[in-house]
């Protein structure tokens, strides 16, 4: 394969006739669907048609529609209700399409790659006419602004700036060639290093209103509403609405980030006929020729090369006949009888002028990915052009195979024409084959994360997840896992699922469907704080501990293996307990402990949860300080191994968790019983000679005060331990200790700790020594950040610990609570739940290697129907009105979608309540709550700002510079400074008068100051 001209098509996405996305785009061509509506007298009177024109003989009823094309999810992107309303419905569609193609291309929209540039083009529209013959529209918006929100010049524009994509961003206008030609420039554009991805296509909603046309005899029209592209009968076309959108990268770029490869682009090619032709709009041969030609040899190949070619097929006599013969021509003698197949999808949709190219692009990727011929419909006999023994071209009447050349590739053109002698022909050749993906660890569980703006959106996302990952061509569970991550838009409401198979995530996703209301995301707030890591003690752990976790996450395997190394250089033992052949003692698991702790941290950091402040209970206190920065790994191994080793050297004792307080506790302890931790506010740890606890349980048992064994050989943190300290004392004296990096909060004072007290040996030996402070010192890191609590050792006690010292305050764990739990979905499913709380995470770190973004259902738009405008002569219509009433009724529908009652009454009257109506009348305020939100958040921009600022100067007399309007701050205090900010100047107007009053007095009445 060449790579001089190699693109490849990683996304699609579209909205045609009959096709709310492209896989129902492609279900209704595989079965040979004509998605043309036939309207009945309800559909012509609902859209305003003269019923005396309606009953015209010549009156063809029939439309491409699409299902409500002026359904928009405007506070998706940022446009509040008097935008949306003003917004051109093409804007709309368009909007949403990029979005869905950027998802199907395996990219966040709303992160998507630097240097993605965009290329579309529109129709002309009712809505833009009538915006601009609707004065009282400018009046109120503004001329600028109405010309932004509708001219089609800024469809490109409007979507780099609210997808905040950064390459070239040009609106194309070639008439019916349009949305090809945009292609043929991306393509262009990636080639010379323009850009790095793009964004290709256009769209055609002339109108909204589902009106039919009067068929003109020797006109474009058909007479009956149906377009027979290379039929003997063929008589014309008719106008279908749509949009359609390809995601284009060089090949090697996507080979090498792994994107999903839907074709490519071998070669394109673009014309004009010039003069030779009969007639400004009729085709010329000679320039369709022309196009085909350099295409083909752009891609080093022969037109006779191609196995199929999508025709631009307007089923006009003169039009196929030209297209026919063009096409021929360039086939020349290579090609046999019959060998090209060829079609036209405006036998399916019509014809939708400006995205009529994309539209043959999209079905021709689909047949390319399938490996199948979809059927012209609506043919009954093909042309003298076709009819031929000896021509090269066959129509595609029935769907079919498409084979595969031996030793070769499917191989198509797609050709567009357009009125003005614009010609474009563009070569596709089917993706290339991936190798398969190198075997993977086994990760067990996944977390599939879903996000949307509303609750029934993320309910819509599930079940259509569900029934992708049911279908037998369904993904890989882990490829699912990694694209629903790095590829889909955070936003406000958030669910997941861990699961294992698929079996187990369809139920989860259908169990998440069936919950989820359609309540929206509450207002963003600030990104929540790191978690309190909490590094659990010796007690807690079980025998397999960290198996899980090593078998599924490299992260924590690397950290471990690593670790190993350490302990083993300084004769420490093998922390990977299933490994080891002696695990039960505390020389064992004290070391191990610290190393499972720190890899478990830094398998958190690497999936971007970074700890905001840091605690240890006992032993865990030494992977605090690793985390914390006090110690390196190797020198907390060190200590770790030499401390359990001397710990278990001492004389034999035994350890009591008791449900009591410290008050309560204190009357229990003699010089033999003493105080090892203060847990939580009713849990104390006791710790003496077997002998001497022994006893003590007796009597606790008598008079039934819960407790538990700790199951420990040794009499931790008690006189027993001193004969250790001066050694233990020595060797902490060669450890480099130093200043803690984040907050660190310390379980020998309960409260937090700079560089001082860390950095002293002794701090270590009484830690060994002294009582353990852990509810003192989760509390202490807890008031360093709003942040949750975070066990990162084995077990829960820590977290359940700490909901009771510090209530409310979200937890969760990380290995498990025993052996034989699940410690992959125990840690997957607090990362779910950290994520639903806002914390950012990095997916592609949590999904496992060798995972591949795929193609997965995309995001299910939520908005209302806004309407439309529309000249005054078209008349009353359902779904269109004339421009002023539309914007009016914007807030009104507003109203009765949310609610609001009188958005514009203000928390006062007066100056107040005339402020806040001027901003209701500007951006269409949902309700009293939209006060509560900033000037941005609810679809504010410097362009209203201008319009706000001159409606206050000149209906209220207020003077305010138009920053005020664009500070962070919520409406409701926006408007109280408006109002301070006028009477701060009203009382600077009055002092600056009695002031020249007061000299003009002084100097006798002259007006002329003295001095």
């Amino acid at each position: 394969m060449s790579t001089e001209y190699s693109l490849a098509i990683t996304g699609i996405s579209g909205r045609f006739p009959g096709a709310g996305d492209t896989d129902a785009f492609w279900a209704g061509l595989a079965k040979g669907v004509c998605s043309i509506t036939d309207l009945t007298p309800a559909d012509l009177a609902a859209a305003g048609v003269d019923p005396a024109l309606a009953a015209r003989d010549d009156y063809v009823a029939a439309k491409g529609a699409l299902h409500e094309p002026d359904r928009f999810d405007a506070e998706l992107f940022g446009f509040g209700p008097v935008e949306a309303a003003a917004l051109d419905p093409q804007h709309r569609v368009l909007l949403e399409t990029a979005w869905a193609a950027l998802e199907d291309a395996g990219f966040d929209p709303l992160d998507a790659p630097e240097r993605t540039g965009v290329y579309v083009g529109g129709s002309l529209t009712e809505h833009m006419i009538a915006a601009y013959g609707d004065p009282s529209l400018a009046e109120r918006l503004g001329e600028l602004q109405v010309r932004l929100l509708t001219d089609r010049e800024f469809l490109a524009p409007w979507i780099s700036y609210r997808l905040g994509l950064t390459g070239p961003s040009l609106t194309v206008q070639t008439a019916c060639s349009t949305s090809l030609a945009a292609v043929h420039l991306a393509a262009q554009a990636l080639l010379s290093g323009d850009c790095d991805t793009a964004l290709a296509g256009g769209v055609s909603i002339a109108s909204v209103r589902t009106a039919g046309y009067l068929h003109r005899q020797g006109g474009i029209g058909s007479p009956d509403g149906r377009c027979r592209p290379f039929d003997e009968q063929a008589a014309g076309t008719l106008s279908g609405d749509g949009a359609g959108l390809v995601v284009l990268r060089r090949l090697e770029d996507a080979l090498a980030d792994g994107d999903p490869i839907r074709a490519v682009v071998r070669g394109s090619a673009l014309s004009n006929d010039g003069a030779a032709r009969v007639g400004f709009s009729a085709p010329g041969p000679a320039g369709q020729l022309r196009a085909v030609t350099e295409a083909w040899a752009a891609a080093e190949l022969e037109p006779a090369d191609a196995q199929y070619l999508e025709m631009h097929g307007t089923a006009t006599p003169l039009g196929d006949h030209v297209e026919a013969a063009s096409i021929t021509e360039a086939l020349g003698a290579l090609a046999r009888p019959g060998s090209v197949a060829i079609g036209s999808v405006k036998s399916n949709i019509g014809h939708l002028d400006a995205a009529a190219g994309v539209a043959g692009l999209i079905k021709v990727v689909l047949m390319l990915e399938h490996g199948m011929l979809v059927p012209t419909v609506n043919v009954a006999r093909p042309n003298a052009d076709l009819a031929a023994p000896s021509a090269p071209l066959r129509l595609v009447t029935e769907a079919a195979e498409w084979p595969r050349p031996a030793g070769g590739r499917r191989l198509a053109g797609v050709t567009s024409v357009g009125l003005g002698g614009t010609n474009v022909h563009v070569v596709l050749e089917e993706a290339p084959p991936i190798a398969p993906a190198a075997p993977r660890s086994p990760q067990g569980a996944l977390l599939l994360p879903l996000s949307a703006r509303t609750g029934g959106q993320v309910a819509r996302i599930a079940t259509a997840l569900a029934g992708a990952l049911r279908a037998p061509d369904a993904p890989a569970l882990a490829d699912a896992a990694l694209t629903l991550g790095t590829a889909r838009a955070e936003l406000g409401r958030r669910a997941f699922v861990v699961a294992h198979d698929r079996a187990e995530a369809v139920a989860a996703l259908e169990a998440i469907a069936a919950r989820q209301d359609d309540e929206a995301a509450p207002e963003p707030g600030p990104e929540p704080q790191g978690p309190v890591m909490l590094f659990s003690g010796q007690a807690g752990q079980y025998p397999q501990a960290g198996r899980g976790l090593y078998e599924a996450f490299g992260a924590f395997r690397r950290e471990l293996d690593a670790a190993a190394e350490a302990l083993a250089a300084v004769g420490g033992p093998d922390p990977r307990p299933w490994l080891a052949d002696r695990q039960e003692g505390t020389a064992y698991w004290q070391p191990t402990l610290v190393a499972l702790e720190v890899a478990a941290a830094r398998l958190w950091q690497e999936w971007g949860i970074t700890p905001a402040a840091v605690a240890g209970h006992s032993i865990g206190e030494y992977a605090a300080a690793v985390v914390g920065g006090v110690l390196e790994l190797p020198d907390a191994l060190a200590l770790a191994a030499a401390r359990g080793r001397l710990m278990e050297g001492t004389a034999p004792g035994r350890m009591l968790a008791v449900a009591l307080d410290e008050r309560e506790a204190a009357a229990l302890l003699t010089p033999q019983v003493e105080l090892a931790a203060v847990n939580g506010p009713r849990s104390v740890i006791l710790s003496g000679p077997a002998a001497v606890l022994d006893e003590l349980a007796a009597r606790l048992t008598a008079e039934r005060v819960p407790f538990r064994d700790l199951g420990v050989a040794q009499a931790f943190h008690s006189a027993l331990m001193e004969p250790v300290l001066a050694e233990y004392g020595d060797l902490v004296a060669g450890a480099a200790l130093r200043a803690p990096l984040l907050p660190y909060a310390s379980s020998v004072t309960g409260g937090l700790l700079d560089g001082g007290e860390l950095l002293d040996p002794g701090y270590w030996v009484g830690q060994l020594r002294g009582t353990v402070r852990y509810r003192d010192a989760v509390v202490a890191a807890a008031a360093a950040t709003s942040g949750p609590l975070l066990e990162v050792g084995p077990g829960n006690a820590l977290v359940s610990q700490g909901r009771r010292a510090v209530p409310g305050r979200g937890t969760g764990t990380t290995f498990g609570t025993a052996e034989g739990a699940d410690e992959a979905a125990v840690a997957l499913d607090t990362l779910g739940r950290l994520w639903v709380q806002g914390h950012r995470v990095e997916w592609a770190k949590a999904a496992p290697a060798g995972a591949r973004r795929v193609h997965l259902p995309t995001h299910p738009f939520a908005g209302r129907r806004w309407g439309a405008l529309v000249p005054a002569a078209a008349g009353a219509a359902a779904g269109g009105q004339p421009a002023q009433a539309a914007l009016a009724d914007a807030a009104d529908a507003a109203d009765g979608d949310t609610g609001r009652g009188d958005a514009a009454a203000a928390p006062d009257g007066g100056l107040a309540a005339a402020v806040t109506r001027v901003l209701d009348e500007a951006l269409g305020l949902s309700g009293p709550e939209d006060l509560e939100r900033t000037y941005f958040a609810v679809g504010g921009d410097s362009l209203t700002a201008v319009q706000v600022v001159g409606r206050l100067r000149d209906d209220l007399g207020v003077e305010i510079p138009v920053t005020l309007l664009l500070d962070p701050l919520p409406l409701r205090e926006l408007v109280a400074r408006i109002v301070e900010a006028d009477a701060a100047a009203r009382e600077a107007d009055g002092l600056l008068a009695a002031l020249l009053d007061e000299v003009v007095a002084e100097d006798g009445g002259s007006g002329h100051p003295a001095g």
